[in-house]
């Protein structure tokens, strides 16, 4: 899955959870621009897990401040494990 898959996958999944009507930007902030709470971050990790048969682990995400920054993580880990 290439990165503007997984963007696209990302940026679907933030609408489904957002209290925002806001157009998703990847330079948003993944809290205070998308309306999104901790606990909805959360389930979008999880679907993502279960959709793309993969394990985001939580320390990858303690540095996570932007859209953009959640869709390099989720990328990278899909890469590691495609090498692994």
């Amino acid at each position: 899955m290439n990165k503007s898959e997984i963007s696209e996958k990302i940026h679907g999944l933030i609408k489904k959870y957002s209290k925002s009507e806001k157009e998703i930007k990847s330079d948003f902030d993944i809290l205070l621009d998308t309306g999104l709470d901790s606990v909805s971050v959360m389930d979008i990790v999880m679907e993502l897990e279960d959709d793309l048969d993969t394990m985001i682990p939580i320390e990858k995400l303690s540095n996570v401040r932007t859209v953009n920054d959640f869709e390099s993580v989720v990328f990278d880990i899909i890469n590691n494990d495609k090498q692994n």
